[in-house]
């Protein structure tokens, strides 16, 4: 997907006290399909959720990437 507008929205270190590496989390918004050529052995795919269907992922355990649920976390402080 390619994005028409980034907006910053947080940032936040992956292992503070073991690495000084920053990440920046962006909304990505009015996306738009624009696939890049894949590796052979790769296969992406992708897939919609709701914030409802989000929720119900994390209660579950099912969500467990750090990234993603400070993404999350990050969102729900600026836009709710």
């Amino acid at each position: 997907m390619a994005a028409g507008n980034l907006i910053l929205i947080g940032s936040l270190y992956l292992a503070p006290g073991y690495s000084n590496e920053l990440n920046h989390i962006f909304l990505a918004k009015d996306l738009k399909p624009d696939p890049l050529q894949q590796d052979e052995d790769e296969f992406l795919s992708i897939k919609k959720y709701t914030r409802e269907e989000l929720t119900e992922l994390i209660g579950e355990g099912d969500l467990l990437d750090s990234k993603s649920l400070a993404a999350l976390y990050l969102y729900e402080q600026k836009y709710s």
